[in-house]
């Protein structure tokens, strides 16, 4: 099932962050080498340690004190952002992923022939979940 862009969300602790207008969850897996003498010729990989990186980016909003403003007082302060959902249709729980992260980088841009915007990334910390 397709989902629309436009019913995509981003949310901290079931607050929806404001004026968000793209947003992506990645899931890293590190592959490590185990190849070894017994391998005949071959490599041979395992999936080791995994992660989700999470970047979004839209319009700055100063007022929307449970999203953007939560997430830039995560950095200044290096706490631990809880539950971190990305949902790919608002209207359906089980359509993205959650889990635990801290943020990364927070950049505000401002040009003078557009609005002021925001890039927010966090690197996840501990399990990721299907939401639900």
């Amino acid at each position: 099932m397709a989902y629309p862009g436009k019913h995509a969300g981003v949310f901290i602790d079931n607050n929806l962050v404001a004026e968000i207008n793209d947003a992506t969850f990645t899931i890293n897996g590190e592959i490590v080498d185990i190849s070894s003498f017994d391998s005949g010729g071959w490599r041979e990989r395992l999936l080791n340690l995994r992660d989700a990186t999470i970047s979004i980016s839209g319009f700055y909003a100063d007022g929307d004190t449970d999203g953007q403003v939560a997430l830039r007082t995560a950095i200044l302060t290096q706490a631990l952002v809880e539950d971190v959902k990305v949902l790919a249709d608002v209207n359906v729980a089980t359509s993205g992923f959650i889990c635990d992260a801290y943020v990364e980088t927070f950049e505000i841009n401002a040009a003078v022939e557009g609005a002021v915007t925001v890039s927010i990334t966090l690197q996840s910390s501990g399990p990721i979940a299907v939401s639900s």
